[in-house]
């Protein structure tokens, strides 16, 4: 008796595993993009800060729902009143607003390393799409009277 319960068992275990790699889809979440164009400028502000200008354009294969920029910074560093602009093909460039995930928007998330933009955006196949990170500040955190001046 309690080897046809552990049979039935072992029969049940297999048939769910079997259900569940025919039955599932994977996910495809690729999509063909090239980086055609990165264009970076730095600006050392009186006060010691670093204002940057970072715009990358992307040609794109096929659709998308938008794309990521990895911002990484140093430990004593800090991202101050980030700005997001898009321009998709020949259009207008459209500065676009953070947003918990609508289109048009961004998303900053920050962890020990810095700063991931999220930049959602509707995108078709054979799409041009720059993104503009403006007014990017980096500012240092000086240690001052820790550093000897010798």
């Amino acid at each position: 008796m309690l080897m046809k319960k552990i049979g039935a068992l072992i029969s049940t275990i297999f048939a769910f595993i079997l259900v569940l790699f025919f039955c599932a889809n994977p996910t495809k979440a690729d999509v063909d993009y090239n980086i055609s164009n990165l264009k970076i400028t730095a600006q050392v502000n009186t006060d010691g800060s670093l204002t940057m200008k970072r715009q990358v354009s992307y040609d794109f294969d096929s659709s998308a729902h938008g794309v990521y920029y990895r911002q990484n910074l140093a430990k004593n560093q800090d991202l101050v009143e980030p700005s997001v602009s898009i321009k998709t093909n020949n259009g207008p460039q459209v500065k676009i607003k953070q947003d918990s995930g609508s289109n048009n928007s961004y998303q900053l998330s920050h962890d020990n390393n810095g700063y991931r933009f999220k930049v959602y955006h509707k995108i078709s196949a054979d799409d041009r799409l720059i993104v503009t990170l403006i007014s990017i500040e980096l500012r240092m955190q000086l240690l001052i009277g820790k550093i000897p001046l010798n």
